[in-house]
């Protein structure tokens, strides 16, 4: 993803009823031509991820 002034920007590809083909042939020559390569980064557990940290301690179960 790439940032302009710490804002994230995208680019959507839009195609009518049966142009599948054509949208994702369209992604991958702009990806192709601009090198775009994105590496995801997965996490062993979602509630590890930052946005959702702290998010479950009022559902967990109380130490006794």
């Amino acid at each position: 993803l790439t940032k302009v002034k710490d804002l994230p920007v995208g680019l959507s590809v839009i195609g009518g009823q049966w142009q599948d083909a054509q949208v994702l042939n369209t992604g991958l020559a702009f990806e192709r031509a601009n090198q775009f390569i994105a590496t995801p980064a997965f996490l062993p557990n979602r509630l590890q991820a930052e946005s959702v940290n702290g998010i479950q301690s009022p559902y967990q179960k109380p130490a006794q």
